[in-house]
Formats: C-alpha cells, structure tokens, sequence
C-alpha cells in the first residue's frame, strides 16, 4: 500500500470517529434539557429554552 493512501485512510477514519463522539455528546445534552424541562413543568416551575436550540434549562434565580 502507498503511504498516501494509508494518510487518507487514517484520516478519514479520524474525521468519522470524531462525528460519532460529537452526536453522542449531542444527543446527551438534548437528553438533559428536556429531563430538565419535564422535571420544571411537574413541578410547577417556569422553564425558560434557549432561542437557537429550543433545549430547555431552569432559570437562574436572580439576586
């Protein structure tokens, strides 16, 4: 095999293994949101999303 195409083979499969950890940690975090959401509205609490995402998070008590 050339050396060329080893480089492109490692490559590629660094740019793969690196989606695959980026849609993991995605999927998580939305995960959170929402548990965060649903916790918030049983409660009886305000829950305020993000604009850009539409995750939600528990507001931040204020001072």
């Amino acid at each position: 095999m050339e050396p060329g195409l080893i480089v492109f083979i490692v490559s590629i499969s660094a740019i793969c293994s690196i989606l695959v950890i980026y849609m993991i940690y995605d999927c998580i975090t939305i995960t959170k949101s929402r548990r965060v959401g649903l916790e918030s509205r049983a409660s009886g609490q305000e829950v305020q999303y993000d604009d850009e995402l539409g995750l939600a998070h528990q507001p931040k008590p204020t001072q």
